[in-house]
């Protein structure tokens, strides 16, 4: 199980990974709105959701994350 930080993760990449896709304007379009809706929610939770205290990994975790 993954956290709200892993999922910000995702929605950085969101944008890429549906211009990938055969979606409609339209479905992007919804998509889209709800999307922002989501992360509106997240924003005003983020006390509930989020680490109080965020720790970065080490470089050698990053490189090793990288090649896996």
């Amino acid at each position: 199980v993954y956290g709200a930080e892993h999922l910000m993760r995702l929605m950085v990449t969101l944008p890429g990974l549906i211009a990938q896709t055969t979606m409609d304007q339209q479905s992007v379009g919804t998509l889209k709105d709800h999307v922002e809706d989501f992360l509106k929610f997240l924003d005003k939770n983020k006390k509930e959701f989020f680490l109080k205290r965020y720790e970065n990994v080490s470089p050698s975790y990053e490189a090793e994350a990288k090649n896996a």
